[in-house]
Protein backbone atom coordinates (compact mmCIF):
# COMPACT_ATOMS: atom_id res chain seq x y z
CA UNK A 1 0.00 0.00 0.00
CA UNK A 2 0.83 3.63 -0.95
CA UNK A 3 2.20 5.31 2.30
CA UNK A 4 0.92 8.85 0.61
CA UNK A 5 -2.17 7.00 0.13
CA UNK A 6 -2.48 6.16 3.63
CA UNK A 7 -1.55 9.17 5.06
CA UNK A 8 -3.93 10.83 3.23
CA UNK A 9 -7.08 8.65 3.99
CA UNK A 10 -5.79 8.98 7.52
CA UNK A 11 -5.95 12.65 7.12
CA UNK A 12 -9.46 12.74 5.67
CA UNK A 13 -10.83 10.13 8.57
CA UNK A 14 -9.48 12.66 11.01
CA UNK A 15 -10.68 15.56 9.26
CA UNK A 16 -14.06 13.82 9.67
CA UNK A 17 -14.37 12.84 12.99
CA UNK A 18 -13.33 16.77 13.88
CA UNK A 19 -16.39 17.62 11.74
CA UNK A 20 -18.36 15.18 13.83
CA UNK A 21 -17.33 16.84 16.70
CA UNK A 22 -17.65 20.28 16.17
CA UNK A 23 -21.26 19.14 15.60
CA UNK A 24 -21.54 17.54 18.73
CA UNK A 25 -20.61 20.70 20.58
CA UNK A 26 -22.60 23.21 18.82
CA UNK A 27 -25.87 20.45 19.46
CA UNK A 28 -24.61 20.34 22.96
CA UNK A 29 -23.92 24.18 23.21
CA UNK A 30 -27.45 24.68 22.27
CA UNK A 31 -28.89 22.41 24.23
CA UNK A 32 -26.77 24.08 27.16
CA UNK A 33 -28.35 27.48 26.34
CA UNK A 34 -31.76 26.04 26.48
CA UNK A 35 -31.84 24.65 29.54
CA UNK A 36 -29.86 27.82 31.19
CA UNK A 37 -32.69 30.06 29.63
CA UNK A 38 -35.53 27.61 31.54
CA UNK A 39 -33.34 27.73 34.61
CA UNK A 40 -33.14 31.15 34.97
CA UNK A 41 -36.52 31.73 34.11
CA UNK A 42 -37.35 28.92 37.12
CA UNK A 43 -35.29 30.85 39.46
CA UNK A 44 -36.95 34.32 39.20
CA UNK A 45 -40.02 33.15 39.00
CA UNK A 46 -40.21 30.12 41.72
CA UNK A 47 -42.78 30.83 44.23
CA UNK A 48 -41.24 29.45 47.67
CA UNK A 49 -37.96 31.56 47.55
CA UNK A 50 -36.57 29.66 50.35
CA UNK A 51 -36.91 26.09 49.61
CA UNK A 52 -35.46 27.44 46.30
CA UNK A 53 -32.24 28.83 47.96
CA UNK A 54 -32.24 25.93 50.08
CA UNK A 55 -32.08 23.26 46.93
CA UNK A 56 -29.26 25.89 45.21
CA UNK A 57 -27.46 25.92 47.90
CA UNK A 58 -27.59 21.42 48.09
CA UNK A 59 -26.64 21.39 44.25
CA UNK A 60 -23.84 23.88 44.73
CA UNK A 61 -22.03 21.96 47.50
CA UNK A 62 -22.43 18.64 45.49
CA UNK A 63 -21.67 20.09 42.13
CA UNK A 64 -18.58 22.16 43.84
CA UNK A 65 -17.22 18.91 44.75
CA UNK A 66 -17.10 17.54 41.75
CA UNK A 67 -15.61 20.94 40.11
CA UNK A 68 -12.62 20.59 42.33
CA UNK A 69 -11.68 17.11 40.27
CA UNK A 70 -11.52 19.32 37.17
CA UNK A 71 -10.04 21.41 35.36
CA UNK A 72 -9.19 25.08 36.46
CA UNK A 73 -11.53 26.08 33.11
CA UNK A 74 -14.15 23.88 34.11
CA UNK A 75 -13.78 25.44 37.80
CA UNK A 76 -14.48 28.65 36.23
CA UNK A 77 -17.24 27.92 33.93
CA UNK A 78 -18.57 26.44 37.01
CA UNK A 79 -18.45 29.42 39.23
CA UNK A 80 -19.56 31.57 36.15
CA UNK A 81 -22.99 29.50 35.69
CA UNK A 82 -23.09 29.49 39.76
CA UNK A 83 -23.08 33.50 40.23
CA UNK A 84 -25.31 33.81 37.43
CA UNK A 85 -27.73 31.98 38.67
CA UNK A 86 -27.37 33.81 42.08
CA UNK A 87 -27.52 37.41 39.90
CA UNK A 88 -30.88 35.91 39.15
CA UNK A 89 -31.88 34.94 42.04
CA UNK A 90 -31.17 38.65 43.71
CA UNK A 91 -32.93 40.20 41.57
CA UNK A 92 -36.24 38.21 41.34
CA UNK A 93 -35.60 38.49 45.15
CA UNK A 94 -35.60 42.65 44.67
CA UNK A 95 -38.48 42.50 42.27
CA UNK A 96 -40.47 40.47 44.50
CA UNK A 97 -39.73 42.35 47.95
CA UNK A 98 -40.14 46.33 45.85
Amino acid sequence: MDLKFELDRLRFEMNQHVLQLREDLDVARGDLLATNAVLHAVIATHPDRDRLRSVLAKFDGQASERAKAGSSKYRYAYAGAMSSLEWTMTGADASVAG
